[in-house]
């Protein structure tokens, strides 16, 4: 095992297939026991088969919070193993040299007789409690619908209505809204164990699906502030008041990253990412269906969530720095996960620079471009 710093601060690790501890398949990925934290509970160690990877457990020098690799099994990619120790401004001083590099030996299916199913994985992180009472709070009043009831809340209305966003499309997306505090029903505010978190009241609410390393889908949730948002007000001079000392934060996240719309067992063969939980809504509103659109919530998220169906991604991202920086990053994810990648920014035509923007000022007229192409790919599709 050879420890690399790169000259930007990036720490990897560079292993050998043979230190591998009885590896299987899964799909496009290898699960292992991980033999650097020496786990030997679950095959926490998930190596995509180009040879990066990364551990799910926290205690691990390999461990990403984000996903993102820290690990590379020499054998399966030798001249990023090279440029990894021509990179390393560890030095040679290390005594590390790279394993021999060969052919990669054979690796059992996941399903043979002899291996017993691992037990569920944690999530990357386990959260303090505070965090996790945060998230029971909001899925009890969630669950019970008060949060769906209360976008006939006036202010609500009048925010969704100024977004373009109209109740057909509130109501199947499963948003809700949140009141003010002092507006709550008090067996709502307290339920004789925990309270309502005053910071997430007087926000628009979003179910944001989370992948977890066990497979499984779970859900979180994402709040825009409607604090000093008054109609006729713009998003630029609102995000801008939201900005001043004293004032809470535009958004909040239960989880560092999900997506907006991720249901992976609905999806089809190609669908589209766009940046924002308004993006989507605006789509939705133009007549694409719930299936065709996913909505990024935070940078976390990974495209190996998406099933192996989806054999073209749409990056609908926003056209501005941001945008173009997230988007140069997903490709390559992408095509490294054998996808397709189709790259749709909105068009630089004085329009706006995302879609939700562009619907709101334009209607159709706005999203001409993507609409064209979610027309072909149907058709394709088809």
């Amino acid at each position: 095992m050879i420890p690399v710093v790169t000259g930007r601060g990036r720490r990897f690790l560079i292993i050998s297939e043979r230190d591998l501890d009885r590896p299987v398949r899964s799909g496009k990925y290898v699960r292992a026991y991980c033999h650097i934290h020496g786990g030997d509970h679950t095959r926490s160690l998930a190596l995509h088969a180009s040879g990066w990877g990364f551990c799910f457990n926290a205690t691990c020098r390999a461990f990403s919070a984000s996903f993102e690799a820290t690990v590379l099994v020499a054998e399966w990619n030798p001249e990023a193993a090279q440029n990894l120790q021509r990179w390393n401004r560890l030095g040679s001083d290390q005594g590390a040299v790279l394993p021999a590099l060969g052919t990669p030996g054979p690796i059992q299916d996941a399903r043979e007789p002899d291996d017993q199913p691992a037990p569920q994985t944690l999530p990357p992180t386990e959260p303090p409690q505070w965090q996790r009472d945060e998230l029971g709070v909001l899925y009890r009043v969630y669950s019970s619908g008060f949060l769906q009831a209360c976008l006939r809340h006036a202010l609500a209305q009048a925010y969704l209505e100024a977004r373009g966003t109209p109740p057909r499309v509130a109501a199947e997306t499963g948003m809700g809204y949140l009141p003010p505090y002092e507006e709550l029903p008090r067996k709502v505010r307290w339920d004789g164990q925990l309270r309502i978190p005053p910071w997430w009241c007087q926000r628009i609410i979003f179910p944001v699906g989370v992948w977890w390393p066990d497979g499984s889908t779970r859900l979180g949730f994402c709040g825009r502030s409607l604090v000093g948002w008054q109609p006729g007000m713009t998003e630029k001079a609102h995000q801008e008041a939201l900005e001043q000392p004293g004032m809470p934060r535009r958004w909040l996240k239960t989880w560092p990253h999900g997506w907006f719309g991720y249901e992976p067992e609905g999806l089809g063969t190609w669908v589209l990412l766009v940046e924002g939980p308004f993006d989507r809504c605006a789509l939705l509103a133009a007549g694409f269906q719930p299936n065709e659109v996913i909505a990024l919530v935070g940078t976390g998220a990974r495209v190996y969530w998406l099933p192996e169906r989806v054999k073209t991604v749409v990056l609908a991202l926003d056209g501005d720095a941001g945008g173009e920086n997230a988007s140069a990053q997903l490709v390559e994810h992408l095509r490294r996960d054998d996808r397709a990648v189709v790259n749709s920014a909105p068009p630089r035509d004085g329009l706006g620079k995302d879609w939700s923007e562009r619907w709101q000022r334009h209607g159709q007229r706005g999203l001409v471009s993507l609409s064209e192409l979610g027309s072909r790919l149907r058709r394709a599709g088809s």
